[in-house]
């Protein structure tokens, strides 16, 4: 059987599959796959996130505390992606998360992030900054390497 599909196919397109799978193989061996975040940034101030944070401050001084908080709630903003260049509006459902424990008291956040057009698809993860700007980041699987300028979180 394996003969009579050898003789029907042509030995340019063996050839091909063959290099194809060597190619995958080899470079499967240089590194590995993992979850990775390709980001765009914000270059204006959300109010919606502006109000999240100085709630979770004043938590923060009121309960002095140095670990992990988590605001929850669903609200609406404008988007955009570095990548593409577009807005669209997002809906931002889950938690946001501050860690107070680091020593430079810096703030991040990270929702999850549902485009209007496609309801319901992961988009990915946003990152919310001191002053209120974020980024968005899209999850990819991409090869992990020393040289790699992107930002992972």
């Amino acid at each position: 059987m394996l003969f009579t599909h050898l003789k029907k196919t042509p030995l340019l397109l063996i050839l091909m599959q063959f290099l194809l799978i060597s190619t995958v193989y080899g470079t499967r061996k240089q590194g590995t796959l993992k979850p990775m975040y390709v980001c765009g940034n914000s270059a204006y101030p959300v109010p919606a996130v502006m109000n999240a944070l100085d709630a979770v401050r004043r938590l923060f001084r009121k309960h002095k505390t140095n670990q992990l908080v988590r605001y929850t709630g669903t609200t609406r903003l404008p988007i955009f992606t570095g990548q593409t260049g577009e807005f669209y509006e997002g809906k931002i459902k889950g938690s946001i998360l501050w860690d107070f424990s680091s020593t430079k008291r810096k703030v991040k956040g990270y929702v999850i992030v549902n485009k209007q057009r496609d309801v319901g698809s992961l988009v990915g993860v946003v990152g919310i900054g001191d002053e209120g700007t974020y980024s968005v980041c899209e999850k990819k699987m991409l090869r992990s390497t020393r040289s790699s300028a992107l930002n992972q979180t």
